[in-house]
């Protein structure tokens, strides 16, 4: 069995290597969001969790989800092309065997009338080709759009979470301060 192989194309390669490298940066800023969530007040156990909870982790789905939209990204594209010259290869045989039969089968002037239909057909499939091509260029932007949207609404639960944390924390602090009797100055 061999195999085809198809260069790299131009564009499907720049749109992996662009959510990879966005996967990277959302990963090192998540590492700073985890070190910044370290130095925070309390116990060792707590800040060895922030540190985690807040950076190694995003940070290692950030990265991991990068390489796997890039290759993603780049499949769906180059599938897309795939499938495109395949349907229309099988089309223009299809097409070729038509006109091949229809021509043992009628006359010369009988022949003469159906290559006008013929011609209609052929300049229909590339604008078809067209068609198809804006189609799978629409999904592969969708698709980045997609995953864009994902990242940013884990950004923004991850700050949520954050907030929501930092407001309990103050709430406690606030509970604690007004629960303590205040002394009068008498002794």
């Amino acid at each position: 069995m061999r195999t085809i192989k198809r260069p790299v194309n131009r564009q499907t390669a720049e749109l992996g290597l662009a959510t990879l490298r966005a996967g990277n940066f959302l990963s090192v800023i998540s590492v700073f969001f985890g070190i910044a969530a370290a130095f925070a007040p309390g116990s060792l156990e707590q800040r060895i969790g922030s540190l985690l909870f807040f950076g190694l982790i995003p940070a290692a789905g950030f990265h991991a989800g990068g390489i796997v939209l890039g290759r993603l990204l780049a499949f769906s594209s180059e599938l897309c092309e795939v499938i495109a010259t395949l349907f229309f290869r099988w089309l223009a045989l299809i097409v070729k065997k038509v006109m091949t039969l229809a021509s043992q089968c009628v006359s010369y002037a009988a022949a003469k009338y159906l290559m006008v239909p013929a011609h209609t057909i052929v300049s229909r499939v590339s604008s078809a080709c067209r068609l198809i091509d804006r189609g799978c260029q629409h999904a592969d932007r969708a698709i980045f759009e997609l995953s864009c949207l994902l990242i940013r609404s884990g950004a923004r639960f991850i700050l949520r979470m954050q907030a929501w944390r930092n407001m309990r924390a103050r709430r406690s602090v606030y509970r604690v301060a007004r629960t303590r009797p205040r002394s009068n100055g008498s002794t």
